[in-house]
C-alpha cells in the first residue's frame, strides 16, 4: 500500500552501533545523538538482567509525544502530596545505572522503550502506567517538535479528508492484531 506524503519515507543512520530510522529534519544527528547514550545497547541489557526493581517504583511507559511529561508531574505530585513542580529527569533509557540505582524511593521513572526491553520484574513488584494518545494528535505533535512550529493544534486541523482517510487505513492495518481498541474524535 502507498502511503503517500502522510508517513514519509524513513532512512537509517547508525548511531552508536544502533541502525535507527530517520526522517531527514535540520539537526537529526544532534537530535539523535544527544538522546541516545553512547552504552544504549549495554544499558539495555543492564536493564534487562540486572537492574533491581523496587516495590514501590512506579513506570510510565509511552510512546513519544503522548503526555509523558505531564503524567510525571501529576504522579510526583501526588507522591509528593502537594502540588509543586520538581524538575527531575528520570527516563530509564538514559540515565546512567549509578544514577538510577541511587534515587531514593519511591522512585519515578519514564520510557519510551518497547514493553520487551523493560525490566522483567516489573509487573511483578512495580505500578506500570501506560499512557496512549490519538496517534493522529502524536503525528502533529512530533511535527511540531521538528519543524518549530509554536502553533497549537490537533489533527482534524492538519489533515486533508484524504490525508485522514489514509491515516485510518494504515493504521488499521498495523494495528489489526492488537487487542487494544481506541475510539479517536
Amino acid at each position: 500500500m502507498a502511503t503517500s506524503n502522510l508517513v514519509p519515507e524513513l532512512k537509517t543512520k547508525v548511531v552508536r552501533g544502533i541502525e535507527l530510522p530517520i526522517k531527514n529534519f535540520p539537526n537529526a544527528d544532534f537530535y539523535l545523538t544527544s538522546l541516545v547514550p553512547d552504552n544504549f545497547v549495554e544499558h539495555c541489557k543492564y536493564l534487562k538482567e540486572d537492574f533491581i526493581v523496587r516495590e514501590d517504583d512506579v513506570y510510565i511507559c509511552t510512546y513519544p509525544r503522548s503526555g509523558t511529561n505531564w503524567t510525571h508531574e501529576i504522579v510526583r505530585m501526588l507522591l509528593n502530596g502537594k502540588a509543586e513542580y520538581v524538575e527531575l529527569f528520570s527516563f530509564l533509557e538514559i540515565l546512567p545505572a549509578e544514577r538510577l540505582e541511587n534515587m531514593p524511593s519511591p522512585r519515578v521513572f519514564c520510557s519510551h522503550l518497547p514493553y520487551s526491553f523493560l525490566p522483567p520484574k516489573i509487573t511483578e513488584k512495580a505500578k506500570l502506567i501506560h499512557v496512549s494518545r490519538n496517534p493522529k494528535d502524536i503525528v502533529v505533535s512530533l511535527h511540531n517538535v521538528f519543524k518549530n512550529i509554536s502553533e497549537i493544534g490537533d489533527w482534524k486541523n492538519w489533515y486533508t479528508v484524504s490525508q485522514n482517510e489514509k491515516f485510518d487505513i494504515l493504521y488499521e492495518e498495523r494495528m489489526k492484531n492488537s487487542s487494544l481498541k481506541y475510539r479517536f474524535t
